[in-house]
């Protein structure tokens, strides 16, 4: 290899030209002195073949190579083989052989090749030259492709010029006039094909559109027609669309349409690019994996676009995102309900920096003056920690509203308890008890937000104050309670018959840490009471009405209370009487069909006993024949 930079000068040059040596020698010989044949010794022996630092006797100036130019400008100067770096060297001799390697007499190219941002493919129309005007000067013909030739509008005449290294061709038809501009390059070897720009107008809609193009001297097979693909695209087009809209009516609008726009075709170009390179690319697990995370956007940008809801796997950073920019609002509020135990859930989880950082973005959108309606869910084995209980404190001196509601207590009768919506509901995020726990849902439909308001207030009415909550929380628990805190549906036949059969009673009952109970019908409370737990088989609820003082009790076995829905002995007072009556119902964590429950309990006079009038006559009659 050489070493020296002049013999590697000349190496390239030499090689780059392409001729004879006599042809490369005549370069550097003033024909004079010396002789040709003492010159090619210099030349060829010393300079090519050797490896010399410096060309002896080197008058430049005397020879044909000083004199190649192009508008006056040499190609070659004396400094160029003497003092420039091989880099610019090259740059040199490869802009003089595309200089003489392009057409001077005849106009060899045929074919301009483009993509049809319409049609998705890639196409070309076809150029002939009517005739030349004067040297470097034609009249043209452009006719388009088959694809076209349904249209009236498929031949165009115009003008083409060519000056130094740029071709411009300008044609018209009556539907158009287009620009062409192309220049040699080194995109195809002696410029078989040079890459280009043009103006014209979209067929669809008639705006202004511009994109790449490639002018050809052949027709360009398939794998070629793919590699110009590559080059030129869905992201290479250009459309003027604000030239038909007022860019000013929605700029909101108008922004999320050129943004979904350009993911799209960055989507489709991805999609496409796949397949021409499959070997390189397609099967390239670290592209692949890029090329998943790009198709995720692209479909987050189309049901954005559509005013739909869309998924997030980035719980924090949402959450931050979300707070931030509704706190730019005055008088803004929010609603957010925040679910300890979850995997990801950092906010309380440790003292660590992330954990810090977190609360410190709520603190500050707080201070702003953002009113933040908080309650968190916690689930009876959580603890609660110092730091969970100072950095709830923190929160709560800031004017956070902060309540706290137990698991069980809320689930069998909510969506969600892990969300956060704007109380003017325009957005919220959200995750339903039932999804997965990675992805959260991201939407401004009125109608989730409004089912997530309906689960904020069900969820409030069961919550506790934050001190009322600690102080529940040192009340020693056991085992059978944990099972039994929270909300249950009790369902049991009473007296009242209701189109031709026994009416079945629904009543909603709320457990706490206490072992108090309070009993609900149609929404109002009805029954108060608490829970007597045993270690023997059976435990029982005492309860009382509220309005007659009357009691029930209902009786379930131990060995029940770790299921969701179990059977139960109830025994309460006839409909306004002092009668009782016994049967057997059922207590569930979740709300039941009531014609599934009739079908479970059976017939009513199978599983119910009440007290007759005559029964009771027969203990009194017996009473009075004894004497005590």
């Amino acid at each position: 290899m050489k070493q020296n930079l002049f013999s590697q000068k000349i190496d390239y040059l030499f090689k780059a030209l392409n001729i004879t040596e006599d042809e490369f020698v005549k370069l550097f010989w003033n024909g004079i002195k010396p002789s040709f044949a003492t010159r090619k010794k210099s030349v060829i022996n010393k300079w090519y073949e050797g490896d010399i630092a410096q060309a002896k006797a080197f008058y430049f100036d005397t020879y044909p190579i000083s004199r190649l130019n192009k508008g006056g400008q040499p190609f070659f100067t004396k400094g160029s083989f003497l003092n420039d770096s091989i880099e610019e060297f090259k740059k040199r001799v490869d802009i003089y052989i595309a200089h003489i390697t392009q057409p001077k007499n005849t106009f060899e190219y045929k074919y301009i090749y483009y993509y049809d941002i319409n049609l998705k493919v890639v196409t070309y129309v076809k150029l002939y030259t009517v005739e030349e005007i004067e040297r470097d000067r034609y009249k043209i013909r452009m006719i388009t492709s088959e694809l076209y030739k349904d249209r009236e509008i498929d031949t165009y005449y115009g003008d083409l010029n060519i000056i130094n290294d740029y071709y411009h061709i300008s044609v018209k038809n009556n539907f158009e006039i287009v620009t062409f501009y192309f220049m040699l390059n080194k995109g195809f070897r002696n410029n078989s094909a040079i890459y280009g720009l043009r103006l014209g107008l979209s067929y669809d809609k008639g705006l202004p559109i511009s994109g790449k193009n490639l002018l050809s001297k052949k027709i360009l097979s398939k794998e070629e027609e793919e590699q110009f693909y590559l080059n030129a695209n869905e992201t290479d087009t250009l459309i003027s669309e604000e030239s038909s809209i007022d860019i000013y009516s929605s700029e909101k609008r108008n922004y999320l349409k050129k943004l979904h726009h350009k993911i799209a075709n960055i989507t489709t170009f991805m999609k496409k690019s796949r397949k021409i390179l499959s070997q390189s690319v397609d099967r390239d697990v670290y592209i692949s994996l890029f090329h998943d995370g790009l198709s995720s956007l692209n479909q987050i940008s189309q049901k954005v676009y559509n005013n739909r809801t869309f998924y997030s796997s980035r719980r924090r950073s949402a959450r931050k995102v979300f707070l931030r920019k509704l706190s730019l609002t005055p008088n803004s509020s929010c609603a957010f309900v925040y679910p300890l135990f979850a995997k990801d859930s950092t906010l309380f989880a440790t003292e660590d920096k992330r954990s810090r950082e977190a609360l410190e973005d709520i603190v500050t959108v707080a201070k702003s003056g953002l009113k933040i309606d908080m309650v968190i869910v916690m689930r009876l084995e959580d603890e609660m920690t110092e730091y969970i209980k100072e950095s709830t404190s923190r929160l709560i001196e800031h004017g956070i509203d902060i309540r706290i509601v137990l698991k069980e207590s809320i689930e069998s009768s909510i969506t969600s308890y892990d969300f956060i919506y704007s109380k003017s509901k325009k957005v919220a995020i959200y995750r339903n008890a039932g999804d997965r726990i990675c992805y959260f849902k991201v939407t401004n439909n009125i109608d989730s937000i409004n089912n997530l308001s309906y689960d904020f207030e069900k969820i409030k009415r069961d919550s506790y104050s934050f001190d009322d909550f600690i102080a529940q929380k040192h009340i020693k628990m056991g085992k059978k309670l944990k099972h039994l805190i929270g909300r249950w549906y009790a369902y049991s036949y009473g007296t009242i018959e209701e189109a031709g059969q026994t009416k079945i009673w629904e009543v909603e009952y709320e457990i706490d840490r206490r072992e108090n109970i309070e009993g609900f019908y149609n929404d109002e409370l009805k029954y108060k009471g608490y829970l007597k737990l045993n270690n023997i088989n059976k435990s029982y609820i005492v309860l009382t009405s509220i309005r007659s003082r009357n009691r029930s009790f209902i009786i379930f076995h131990n060995k029940d209370i770790y299921k969701k829905i179990f059977k139960v002995n109830m025994l309460y007072n006839q409909f306004s009487t002092e009668r009782d009556i016994v049967t057997f119902g059922i207590v569930s964590r979740i709300k039941l069909d009531l014609d599934v429950v009739r079908e479970t309990l059976g017939e009513s006079g199978e599983i119910t006993l009440k007290e007759s009038i005559e029964f009771e006559d027969r203990v009194k009659s017996l009473y009075l024949k004894h004497e005590f």
